[in-house]
């Protein structure tokens, strides 16, 4: 899916986000929503905008503005559509390494997505999130790397504990101990 002349979204132009990393698209209804990490050298936001079939509808939601730019680190942010509830879940680690939570409802504008939840430690690394249908309603369960050492400060050299942890759609569950030392 691209805008007029595939020049992708107009997310935040004026703040020159033009670099594009680690897209999501979801069908939700008859249109599609389109979540990226948008970047440039110096500020990376999470954005989305919906788009129905031949071009994008409303306003670009920023999700977050503070993640980071360093290359090989855009795998910081998930998402997925649970069709029955027409929710839209999102996790994300910004640049200081906070693990975020946030969840959208129809019809999918910037003010149709909740506050922001921290639901991690100040030093997660990725997140991971798979829905769980077979329970109504559906839990969320995220899959997230805590760090343990990272190379001379750099991001994309990250070992870590992994950890897992559960929304049942009224609260986060105690998170469980998987693994420790996984090199990203």
């Amino acid at each position: 899916i691209s805008s007029a002349g595939g020049r992708g979204m107009t997310i935040a132009r004026a703040a020159g986000l033009v670099g594009m990393a680690n897209g999501i698209v979801f069908v939700v209804t008859s249109e599609v929503f389109c979540l990226s990490i948008a970047l440039n050298q110096i500020i990376g936001a999470i954005v989305g905008r919906l788009h129905d079939g031949d071009s994008f509808v409303g306003d670009d939601v920023v999700l977050c503005e503070n993640m980071s730019t360093v290359r090989g680190t855009d795998k910081r942010m998930c998402a997925c559509f649970d069709a029955d509830a027409g929710l839209i879940h999102c996790a994300y680690v910004d640049h200081d390494g906070g693990l975020w939570y946030r969840q959208c409802t129809a019809p999918y504008g910037p003010e149709d997505w909740a506050d922001p939840q921290r639901i991690g430690p100040a030093n997660a690394f990725t997140a991971v999130i798979s829905l769980d249908r077979s329970q109504s309603p559906a839990h969320l369960w995220v899959l997230y790397g805590e760090v343990v050492h990272e190379s001379q400060g750099d991001p994309r050299q990250t070992w870590g504990d992994l950890y897992l942890t559960r929304y049942d759609g009224q609260s986060w569950r105690p998170t469980a101990f998987l693994n420790y030392y996984i090199c990203k």
